[in-house]
């Protein structure tokens, strides 16, 4: 038995547990012959873990979802995504390829070959595998959200890695069903997740795609690469503060384009809100008033602000009042200008610093 089947095993056996609605859901898997049959007009191969997964199960019966009181049972395989059968998939598969060849270019990152949908949210969002013009074992699998307005991102380094996490998230708890959720008007209950314990697993699973980030972090401006920061983003690894200390006030000296120099900072303070470490907290006060010219956006001062209200400590409350006593704006109604495009970007680094700065004194009570 592969690792693949075995993983989805103890899926099936937590969902057996847990909840026996959503397992008695899961239609019956298909023969080897009857997916190549299906998946036979694709202008691309599949990789075998595709086969494999739906020899397991052919997705959820969307048609035979229970009621009650109105309320419908939450059928998600994972927090947020549906897992699509194979005839649903490859139907939703026309429809994304034709948006990839609309609206992507093949230089993109991640837009080089075709994409097949698994688990979808909502029509929009989805966890896709690229097909190939060659069988291949593996896939990456990919977060696409169709009308977020940015590229695709690998999330996962193959199907087998995510379904791995998934077994151990039900098995530790970190899926649950929530009775109180915000969608309880709406589920009968919800699935929900708790990030520290989801964070732990894939930084587990995911290790490689974590220590190439890392390695690539010798160099700073590394972090224009999107696979890297998106990776920092959601793996928070405590190896990375040094280097996010550093890039939170790179100097133009080592990288003289303002606009890359600005992004390299603001990532960098998104990167020390999620970390959580305090030792962030004095870099960051400094980061709200240290402004390049060219940051008229007051990016870096806006992500700052967001870090700080992440970061929880008191001591940054003195330099978020001190921001908005020496950064006033008042909005004209309207005047088309750069000086008014200024103002709303001011006033919108305002209003983060004045989120951050209620969260503090909330805790400080």
């Amino acid at each position: 038995m592969s690792v693949l089947t075995k993983a989805l095993d103890r899926i099936f056996h937590s969902l057996q547990q847990h909840r026996p609605e959503v397992a008695s859901l899961l239609k019956p898997g298909l023969t080897l012959e009857e997916i190549e049959s299906q998946v036979k007009n694709l202008p691309f191969r599949l990789p075998q873990e595709v086969f494999e997964l739906y020899q397991w199960h052919n997705g959820i019966d969307f048609l035979s979802i229970s009621r009650s009181n109105n309320l419908i049972l939450d059928t998600r395989f994972i927090p947020y995504f549906d897992f699509l059968s194979l005839e649903q998939a490859i139907e939703e598969s026309q429809e994304i390829e034709e948006f990839r060849y609309k609206y992507t270019s093949p230089n993109a990152e991640n837009c080089h070959k075709p994409w097949f949908p698994i688990f979808a949210y909502d029509d929009l969002e989805y966890l896709i595998v690229f097909g190939d013009s060659t069988d291949n074992k593996i896939s990456p699998v990919i977060h696409c959200h169709l009308g977020g307005g940015s590229l695709p991102q690998i999330k996962y380094p193959s199907l087998t890695t995510l379904m791995l996490i998934v077994a151990e998230c039900y098995e530790t708890g970190a899926y649950y069903m929530d009775e109180n959720s915000e969608y309880a008007s709406y589920y009968i209950a919800c699935l929900e997740q708790d990030k520290k314990q989801v964070t732990q697993s894939e930084s587990k699973y995911c290790f490689e795609l974590l220590e190439e980030a890392l390695e690539a972090l010798r160099h700073p401006i590394s972090l224009l690469n999107s696979k890297v920061f998106n990776t920092l983003m959601r793996l928070p690894d405590p190896r990375t503060l040094e280097p996010m200390l550093y890039a939170l006030h790179i100097p133009l000296s080592e990288v003289e384009d303002e606009e890359k120099n600005i992004v390299i900072r603001l990532r960098a303070a998104m990167i020390l809100g999620e970390l959580g470490d305090l030792r962030a907290v004095e870099p960051l006060m400094r980061a709200l008033e240290h402004r390049l010219s060219g940051d008229s956006r007051y990016a870096v001062a806006n992500q700052a602000a967001e870090a700080l209200g992440k970061l929880g400590d008191t001591r940054a409350i003195g330099a978020l009042k001190q921001f908005l006593q020496n950064n006033r704006s008042i909005l004209p109604v309207f005047v088309p200008s750069l000086s008014w495009c200024h103002r709303i970007a001011l006033s919108e680094a305002r209003e983060k610093a004045n989120w951050a700065l209620k969260q503090l004194e909330r805790k400080n009570l």
